[in-house]
C-alpha cells in the first residue's frame, strides 16, 4: 500500500519525537532499479529503507554499555542488599564474562585505541601521550596510578 500523503502530513505534525518528520521531510521509497515502474512508495518499502539506514548508522558507532547495578530495592542510602545486587549481576551476564576471561579470552584494546579512549585521564600532560603508542600507555598507566595515591 503507497504513502499518503495525509499521512506524511500527519507524521510531520506529531508531538511524539518517534512519530515526527523534519518539517519539509518526506517518507522516500528506496531507489527504483531499471525495469521497474514509478510508483508511489509502499510503507513497507519506506520501512526497509529506513531499517536499511539504521543498520548502517549503526555499522559505523562504536556502542558502549553501561550497566547500572541498584544496591537495594527500597531505594533507602547507606544500605546494600547483597542478594539483590547477586541477582543484577547474574541477569547482566557479569558472571560469565568474568568466567570468558578467566579462561584466557580477554578484550585487548590496540594500543592506539587506549590511548584515545583514555586520553583525557591525562588531559592536562598531553606530551606523556607522545612517542610509540605502547610507552604512551605506560606513562598514562603511570600517571593515573599516582593520581589515585
Amino acid at each position: 500500500s503507497a504513502v499518503r500523503h495525509e499521512v506524511t502530513e500527519l507524521l510531520a505534525g506529531s508531538d511524539y519525537p518517534l512519530l515526527s518528520l523534519p518539517s519539509g521531510a518526506a517518507l522516500e521509497a528506496p531507489p527504483l532499479s531499471t525495469g521497474q515502474s514509478s510508483r508511489a512508495p509502499s510503507v513497507s518499502g519506506v520501512f526497509r529503507e529506513s531499517l536499511r539506514s539504521l543498520g548502517a548508522a549503526l555499522l559505523v558507532t562504536q556502542q558502549h554499555f553501561v550497566r547500572c547495578i541498584k544496591p537495594n530495592s527500597t531505594k533507602t542510602p547507606h544500605s546494600l542488599d547483597a542478594a539483590y545486587v547477586q541477582r543484577q549481576l547474574r541477569y547482566l551476564g557479569v558472571g560469565a564474562v568474568l568466567e570468558i576471561g578467566r579462561a584466557g579470552y580477554q578484550v585487548k584494546l590496540p594500543y592506539a585505541s587506549f590511548l584515545g579512549r583514555y586520553r583525557c585521564v591525562v588531559f592536562d600532560q598531553p606530551g606523556l601521550l607522545d612517542g610509540p603508542p605502547r610507552e604512551a600507555a605506560e606513562r598514562l598507566l603511570r600517571a593515573a596510578a599516582g593520581k589515585l595515591d
